[in-house]
């Protein structure tokens, strides 16, 4: 863990305890602008910018860098002002065909920031039932949103896009059964849908997972990007800032859906990790792991998985204990589609290849050795 790393985590834990003020440990602006580009590395800058910002001010220095990410963090919270009536747009014509999806991720829990505004909002993704599902995809055509991917060339969602306006994911699945295999995710959708709750934010009125559904989401997303995507401490401390801001959390019921599909022995890692490095308390259900296992975890999750530069490294293709692969010969079968969509993925993806291209061309070395590491906490196979 290298010090900005370290104090980005301290910086993280008395944010969500204490204040929105807590003032960072260096106060020359080139390091401060080192430490928020490693907090936006990992995905938290926009949360800590605040607290960097006073710092530099109250330093009386001058920086044309520091005066330039300035603007840019101004110009994003603008911007989201602006995507939460693009959001508020979309939800109401859901609404008004009494579709009633449910929200995904993003303000669902943006929502429970210290300061909301700054979180960047990218995309809306919204999960919606089986039965509506054609409905749905219709109603965005009309809004004027234009379908960028094939039907089946993902599992979870379809992407819509359209100028000058925010990019929805409509969802069919949350849990990626090309990565994990069919995990009783039948079941536990059943309970989702069942157990919804209702949000008032920001004039913004929407149906989303209940605290302990998002949480097992939360699992369930870190792991896939654990694998394949590269993850960011911004998915632990969101994960955090669930437990902290639901202290009546039902634990046995996480315990049981996440032994149901299969993902306890990863929770109850990330969930250690989370009290050992956040301080939030968890439940007896999911007892906490020793903290030498966390701390294992953590040197190897900051060292080898987090940033976006990870993404694509770690599939696994070796015929033993993979787990959280994708099937290699259905991808393979399905190469035309992955070739023909290259294009979207050029135009919509920052210059990323399709995935399974990527994977074929990295190093067999460093793949091999990222999917020991990942097997070790426990990502068993799915034949």
């Amino acid at each position: 863990m290298t010090p900005y790393q370290d104090e980005i985590i301290r910086m993280l834990n008395r944010s969500l305890h204490v204040d929105a003020e807590t003032k960072p440990r260096v106060e020359q602006s080139a390091d401060l602008e080192a430490l928020l580009d490693a907090a936006l590395q990992e995905g938290v800058g926009a949360l800590l910018f605040p607290m960097l910002n006073k710092t530099y001010k109250e330093s009386n220095q001058k920086n044309a860098n520091w005066e330039h990410i300035k603007k840019k963090f101004v110009d994003q919270t603008l911007r989201n002002l602006l995507i939460m009536q693009q959001i508020k747009g979309v939800l109401g014509a859901f609404e008004h065909r009494r579709l009633q999806p449910l929200v995904l991720k993003g303000i669902a829990i943006g929502r429970l920031y210290p300061q909301p505004e700054y979180r960047p909002m990218a995309d809306l993704d919204i999960f919606v039932r089986p039965e509506h599902w054609n409905e749905a995809r219709t109603l965005l055509l009309e809004l004027g949103y234009e379908q960028t991917e094939p039907d089946d060339y993902n599992v979870l969602h379809i992407e819509y896009q359209k100028d000058n306006s925010i990019t929805i994911e409509l969802h069919r699945n949350v849990m990626h059964t090309d990565y994990f295999g069919n995990r009783n995710h039948e079941e536990w959708y059943r309970r989702v849908w069942a157990r919804q709750q209702q949000i008032s934010f920001k004039q913004l009125s929407f149906s989303a997972m209940s605290p302990e559904d998002e949480l097992i989401h939360q699992v369930l997303h870190f792991a896939s990007h654990f694998v394949y995507h590269g993850t960011k401490l911004r998915h632990l401390f969101e994960m955090a800032l669930i437990v902290k801001e639901h202290p009546d959390l039902d634990w046995n019921y996480i315990a049981d859906i996440l032994k149901l599909t299969g993902f306890h022995a990863f929770g109850r890692l990330l969930f250690s990790v989370i009290h050992a490095y956040f301080d939030v308390s968890i439940g007896r259900s999911m007892p906490a792991l020793s903290r030498l296992e966390t701390t294992s975890f953590m040197e190897d999750f900051l060292e080898q998985f987090s940033s976006e530069q990870s993404e694509g490294d770690f599939a696994c293709w070796t015929r033993s204990a993979a787990q959280l692969r994708p099937d290699y010969n259905y991808k393979a079968k399905q190469a035309s589609i992955w070739l023909n969509t290259a294009k979207v993925q050029y135009r919509t993806h920052h210059l990323k290849l399709p995935l399974i291209l990527r994977n074929l061309l990295r190093n067999t070395a460093t793949i091999n050795k990222k999917c020991r590491v990942i097997r070790s906490y426990g990502l068993h196979v799915h034949q």
